[in-house]
């Protein structure tokens, strides 16, 4: 594990405030670290811890070579507790009781050899109704030495007195910079890095994922099937509709976030703002056979196909005939 402030990118707010706290002695038994997926929440937290098991810290940074230190790096250290959700059967994945109360038990004791204990609740959202009601009577009495860092890309889904009870700390979206910093490191190509930032959103992890998952090229398959829209006939658009709909869900909204940012930055083009990506001369042949209001149109029917897929159990090849009537119905060849 890296526990070094210097490997996170970008966020340099939230990490001034945590060394602030740190330095001063001020930080609480709880803190809520909240924003996007993808943009470092976590890897902030694991700097954070190091600098709280380390035996030798100086002005909030851990020493990297003292016994603490060296288990954490391992993995090993006996005074650091990680949760995450875990899949069961067919369901989602969650943070279920059993877990926790292991937790608890663990945390009843003593710190072994560093001066606290440290959990990292990662995806905290994720806790059931029963975990949920467990970890607030722990946060209500904390049984000792012990800061509880949760994580969450959903705060709205935390019970609100969980949060009221935490220092909540916002993470703020990746500008392009730091996301290009972070895809270097991954040795991504310059071109790549460009248009992969234009399609993350602002998550390092999205950008990483999209490219291990060949994102560009599922882009590069909706800008080219856009200006076929208007010409498809009842059967070719079924047979797409087919086609889409053998994607997986998580690449079927892949496919839709990348239909729903094209639109976008179409929309963009048409106020005279060139779209970030290598997308621009793509786009510009599309602004020529759209109409503004027409795009306006189609952009509000992929955010809405968006919303259903991930809203309920939608059949995807159902949802996607549907958006490709949708698309085609507004749009005039």
């Amino acid at each position: 594990m890296k526990t070094a402030w210097e490997n996170i990118v970008g966020q340099n707010e939230p990490k001034r405030r945590l060394l602030r706290l740190l330095t001063a002695d001020r930080l609480p038994h709880a803190l809520l670290f909240t924003g996007p997926q993808g943009i470092g929440k976590c890897r902030t937290a694991e700097a954070l811890a190091g600098a709280l098991l380390c035996m030798n810290p100086a002005n909030g940074h851990p020493c990297g070579d003292c016994p603490s230190c060296r288990a954490l790096a391992r993995d090993i250290h006996p005074d650091f507790f990680r949760v995450e959700p875990e899949a069961s059967g067919k369901g989602a994945r969650s943070i279920r009781i059993e877990p926790m109360r292991a937790l608890m038990a663990a945390l009843s004791r003593p710190p072994e050899t560093a001066p606290r204990q440290v959990v990292i609740l990662d995806d905290a959202d994720r806790m059931n109704e029963a975990a949920a009601n467990s970890f607030l009577k722990t946060l209500e009495e904390p049984p000792g030495a012990v800061v509880f860092i949760l994580v969450t890309s959903a705060r709205a889904a935390l019970l609100d007195t969980i949060v009221s009870r935490c220092l909540e700390i916002p993470f703020a979206p990746l500008i392009d910079a730091e996301l290009y910093e972070i895809l270097r490191r991954h040795e991504v190509s310059k071109e790549a890095q460009r248009d992969l930032a234009a399609l993350a959103e602002g998550s390092a992890g999205r950008a990483l994922a999209l490219h291990a998952g060949g994102a560009l090229e599922r882009r590069a398959e909706v800008l080219r099937l856009l200006p076929r829209i208007p010409e498809l006939s009842p059967l070719e658009l079924l047979a797409e509709g087919k086609r889409l709909g053998e994607l997986s869900r998580e690449e079927a909204g892949d496919w839709l976030r990348f239909l729903r940012l094209a639109l976008r930055d179409l929309l963009a083009l048409y106020s005279g703002v060139l779209p970030s990506g290598g997308t621009a001369h793509g786009l510009a042949a599309l602004a020529e056979r759209f109409l503004e209001a027409q795009v306006f149109q189609m952009l509000a029917a992929a955010t809405e196909a968006e919303r259903r897929l991930y809203g309920s159990n939608v059949n995807i090849r159902l949802l996607m005939e549907a958006l490709l009537l949708r698309l085609q119905g507004p749009v005039e060849g």
